[in-house]
């Protein structure tokens, strides 16, 4: 929704507004937000929002949530030390409005070739760490490889650290996103130890010595699960009543029929059988 707001005839008024409580104010730069943040702002209602925000003093605080909500950092090929991450840093160190805004961080790693020498490169930037540790109001963390999956152990342990750590110092994160990321079923568990929520995007898992006896569980149960690409991402040491037991929402697109796949899909919605609400299942079954 995009609200077409005329501030030149509404400022001689807008001394009125103070007489309103603020939850009435904030309620109305939701509706012009689409009612809630979103990392994702039609041009429209972002150019609203702005005007919100130089229109009055008790507008600025509610626009700008919605105006920053969403953090995404994208590190280009064989980067080591990048100037955004920086910039970010230095900005959240001096700015606590602005840790207080960001809801939706997302870390786009543009992923190696194997085919053009740069397989040993891994990301040590030193400012990602202190970046994602003062996060402390995000709801939703993205991770995600473009166009091949990138191997979880290119990231730096300080950097790996910091996003297992997210559990104590970001105790609003319940959803986590990966896309074209290689990792393995310990990584995964020790990220996302408090996740409701889950997107798995073409991820590769990979198993190791892992197996459905030793791997660990899931500290919370999973509520919703997203799952797209060629695989069944979501590997079978997670595919129990602990994890899946209060399973509400669970989606499938698979790019490729495969009869491991469909038998995977299947177990998981036994197991979620009796909390399960919404269930949707794309090219699982052929066309």
């Amino acid at each position: 929704m995009s609200i077409d707001l005329d501030l030149t005839f509404i400022a001689p008024s807008l001394k009125t507004v103070h007489m309103f409580p603020q939850e009435l104010i904030d309620r109305l730069i939701d509706e012009v937000a689409a009612e809630k943040p979103s990392y994702y702002l039609l041009p429209g209602v972002r150019r609203d929002l702005r005007s919100c925000s130089l229109a009055a003093r008790c507008f600025r605080s509610r626009s700008q949530r919605h105006l920053l909500a969403y953090a995404p950092l994208f590190i280009a090929r064989g980067e080591m030390q990048s100037k955004r991450i920086r910039k970010l840093r230095q900005i959240l160190e001096t700015s606590e409005a602005f840790r207080k805004c960001i809801i939706y961080f997302s870390i786009h790693l543009d992923a190696t070739d194997p085919d053009d020498g740069d397989i040993g490169w891994k990301l040590h930037d030193e400012n990602l760490p202190s970046v994602i540790n003062m996060l402390g109001e995000i709801r939703e963390l993205t991770c995600c490889g473009n166009p091949n999956a990138v191997e979880w152990d290119r990231l730096s342990e300080d950097i790996k650290t910091a996003l297992r750590n997210t559990r104590f110092t970001s105790p609003h994160l319940s959803s986590l996103i990966l896309s074209e990321i290689s990792i393995s079923p310990y990584d995964l568990v020790d990220t996302c130890i408090s996740i409701k929520e889950i997107a798995l995007g073409s991820v590769e898992i990979t198993m190791g010595d892992v197996t459905s006896k030793n791997a660990p569980m899931l500290e919370h149960q999973l509520e919703k699960v997203r799952l797209s690409g060629h695989e069944f991402s979501l590997p079978l040491s997670l595919q129990n009543s602990q994890t899946l037991g209060s399973l509400r929402h669970f989606t499938v697109h698979f790019f490729r029929v495969r009869p491991c796949n469909i038998r995977q899909t299947w177990n998981v919605i036994h197991i979620a059988s009796k909390s399960l609400e919404i269930l949707g299942l794309f090219r699982c079954f052929g066309a």
